[in-house]
């Protein structure tokens, strides 16, 4: 029978184009955008049922806090030690199937944050809370996991004696099956669909790069005609989806790779005084003349780029004319739109997250990550005729030079 899979969120090694930034556009080196994500491809069926922390059935070692701004409901919940745990025993679903739970948290400190996530009395995962950069700033993490017809008890405890806020969990049921060809996945997992998990790596594993995804919020743009670009179609379960297929294109069955480490946050765009004119750049740009990248910066916030040896990608709604990313290797930064117009220009369109390339050339959003995070890892698009820097999904000519990139900036 087939079962839910917490997919590892790592990723492939990508190229970089000259020493600052590479931006793909309308030719074959250029990427395209789907939509996905790294505990599942599965999207959730309808809107999540929201259980927040502070409206537990029991709990040990944790209090009601209202000291931080930003959380929801009537306060969250502030873990105070190791072994401190909070449960819900009022966990209702309308049938026995794979659940997605989100967590909604801040972690002010250094350190990841480690939690056991207990499913009627079964430890079932290990959660991680990766640094929020502050106590006011709220991220979210989630995880896939098969649920009971009926009421499920659930409990999150605390691992560690460093504190952990914890502002709601949402619960929300998954549709689709990714892997609908392969009758023992329903989700890529890291060595993809028709792969069984365990069988795709190496001795010693695969390297890896922290790596944050920043998915903005409170920002659109409009266009010309009247259309609003935003990104309220990208959530949390499709990014992480995505840059798990990016993973899968870059691990080799039997040799060392590089991958990403992902955690996915939730941004709130900056609002400059020159907003407007900001934007009117980003929608200018094109191939040959962009300082989108330039214009952007603008909306992010610098607190959100915490910790060192990381890549940090913002996903947005539009990048430029015919032109869906960028990647800067001196910011140690990517840019990638979840809008395009790539083919032709005229009106962008949403793109879709979770498409993952079935064939060699196929332009899809996790084509476009593990492109661009190529070129984090030193590769440009001459380094290859035939491979993911020139507009197919083979990673084999640039494996090793991917390795040797890894080892100059990320190790």
């Amino acid at each position: 029978m087939k079962h839910a899979r917490l997919i590892a969120v790592l990723f492939g090694s990508f190229a970089l184009c000259g020493s600052l930034s590479c931006e793909t556009g309308d030719s074959l080196e250029s990427d395209s955008f789907a939509d996905g994500s790294a505990s599942a491809r599965a999207t959730a069926a309808g809107p999540p049922v929201v259980y927040q922390a502070e409206s537990y059935t029991s709990q040990s070692g944790c209090q009601v806090s209202r000291s931080s701004s930003g959380y929801t409901g009537s306060g969250y919940m502030s873990y105070g030690s190791s072994g401190a745990y909070l449960k819900w025993s009022n966990v209702n679903v309308a049938s026995a199937a794979t659940y997605q739970l989100t967590f909604r948290y801040a972690n002010g400190g250094s350190s990841t944050r480690q939690a056991t996530l207990r499913i009627n009395g079964v430890d079932v995962a290990t959660v991680s809370f990766a640094p929020t950069g502050g106590w006011s700033k709220w991220a979210t993490t989630a995880i896939s996991k098969p649920l009971e017809s009926g009421a499920n008890t659930i409990r999150l405890s605390s691992n560690t004696s460093s504190s952990l806020s914890l502002d709601k969990m949402d619960v929300a049921s998954l549709s689709q099956d990714a892997c609908p060809n392969d009758p023992n996945k329903t989700q890529p997992g890291e060595c993809g669909c028709g792969v069984p998990e365990g069988t795709c790596g190496v001795s010693g594993g695969d390297e890896s790069v922290r790596t944050v995804v920043h998915i903005l919020r409170r920002f659109s743009q409009t266009t010309p005609s009247g259309l609003v670009m935003n990104n309220d179609h990208v959530t949390v379960s499709n990014v992480y989806s995505a840059l798990g297929n990016a993973n899968v294109l870059w691990k080799r069955p039997t040799q060392k790779s590089v991958v990403m480490n992902v955690t996915v946050v939730e941004e709130d765009a900056l609002n400059p005084s020159n907003a407007q004119e900001l934007k009117n750049t980003i929608w200018a740009s094109d191939r040959d003349n962009s300082q989108s990248h330039i214009a952007y910066w603008n909306f992010f916030d610098p607190s959100k780029r915490t910790g060192t040896k990381t890549i940090h990608i913002y996903i947005v709604p539009f990048y430029g004319q015919t032109i869906q990313g960028v990647a800067m290797l001196s910011r140690s930064a990517i840019i990638a739109g979840s809008w395009s117009n790539k083919a032709g220009g005229g009106t962008p369109t949403k793109r879709n997250l979770t498409e993952f390339p079935s064939d060699a050339c196929a332009q899809s959003f996790v084509r476009t990550m593990a492109h661009e995070f190529g070129h984090m890892l030193t590769l440009q698009h001459e380094d290859c005729t035939s491979c993911i820097m020139k507009g197919c999904t083979d990673v084999s000519p640039v494996r090793e030079k991917a390795l040797r990139g890894w080892a100059q900036y990320w190790k």
